[in-house]
């Protein structure tokens, strides 16, 4: 899959590629540190794919088993779809119970968990407002994914106790994920300068860690919004995409607040609470996501986003919703 996302023809070659980290803690918005308490993405963008290259055409071929990827919508035929593979090369999300000094942790809680995971996404942007994002994530849940490991860093730098209890936590399994999301950005008007849009999403999740079915949307305020679809985020929460146009330099913005509601078939971070708990954990078949925050664009190459977000219960017996910051920061190279 490197190999693919290389092979562009020389002709088109180019150094457009975009490099992003995306770091989420509920420490960063309420000094927290509970249930989903951190999780990390490393993510490289490519230029776009040639037209007619060796890609583009596979691209083509897998657009007659998935329309979304089709070469070009009736409505879109004097404007061919643009298309770039992203590489994940490592991403991480922490899962542990509210109470971490205890060394046997409360049953009635969710258990401590880690999932450590690479994979590749395939964005195609039809019109100029429409984009098409699947990803396949691989990795492990389980203590090979080094949550206890790094959790304890990064309670180290900033002076907290460790958790007692990864002795307890998520046996290790094979973690297999396809995710998509459709993205549609809908311009609601502009004063001068500034622009309004709303930016509707809808998608699913099928694997060994998350099946859901999700729909939400991003009401945005702000300058340069046609430059992106919203922050980027970790899996599962309601995410923009990796794409970034470049424009031109300047200082750019926008603020946002939005709202993901999940149908969640199965969360294995509750569902096998019983492997390491006498009783098993009642899952909350939806669950919403209530976010609000930023972006700010510096010039042409850089940008940053922050995110806040309030996730209600995930299920039965949890006393109350969670609340996580989110930062991304991303430079054209």
């Amino acid at each position: 899959m490197i190999a693919l996302a290389l092979s562009a023809p020389a002709a088109r070659a180019s150094t457009e590629l975009t490099a992003a980290m995306v770091e989420e803690n509920d420490v960063l918005p309420t000094g927290s540190d509970r249930h989903y308490t951190q999780g990390l993405l490393l993510s490289l963008l490519g230029p776009p794919l040639a037209r007619g290259g060796w890609l583009d055409r596979r691209v083509d071929a897998l657009g007659e088993l998935l329309p979304a990827f089709a070469a070009a919508d009736e409505a879109d035929a004097e404007a061919p779809p643009r298309r770039q593979i992203e590489f994940m090369p490592l991403a991480q999300s922490i899962f542990t119970p509210r109470d971490l000094s205890r060394a046997v942790p409360d049953p009635h809680d969710r258990p401590y968990a880690g999932w450590l995971y690479g994979g590749f996404g395939l964005l195609q942007e039809n019109g100029g407002n429409r984009v098409h994002d699947l990803e396949l994530l691989l990795g492990v849940v389980g203590p090979s994914a080094i949550a206890s490991n790094a959790q304890d860093v990064f309670h180290n730098v900033l002076g907290l106790h460790d958790a007692a209890g990864y002795g307890h936590q998520l046996a290790d399994r094979l973690a297999l994920q396809l995710d998509y999301t459709a993205l549609r950005r809908v311009k609601l008007g502009s004063v001068g300068s500034l622009g309004f849009d709303v930016v509707p999403q809808a998608g699913f999740a099928v694997g060994s860690v998350y099946r859901d079915l999700e729909a939400g949307a991003l009401l945005r305020l702000g300058t340069g919004l046609d430059a992106d679809y919203g922050p980027q985020r970790v899996r599962p929460a309601l995410s923009g995409t990796a794409l970034r146009h470049p424009r031109a330099g300047g200082f750019r913005y926008s603020v946002f607040t939005g709202l993901q509601l999940r149908y969640v078939d199965a969360n294995s971070f509750i569902d096998r609470a019983v492997e390491v708990a006498p009783m098993a954990l009642s899952r909350r078949p939806w669950v919403a996501d209530f976010y609000g925050g930023c972006t700010l664009y510096l010039g042409s190459r850089f940008s940053l986003d922050f995110t806040a977000t309030r996730r209600t219960r995930e299920f039965a017996g949890q006393e109350a919703s969670d609340v996580f910051g989110s930062l991304r920061l991303s430079a054209r190279l």
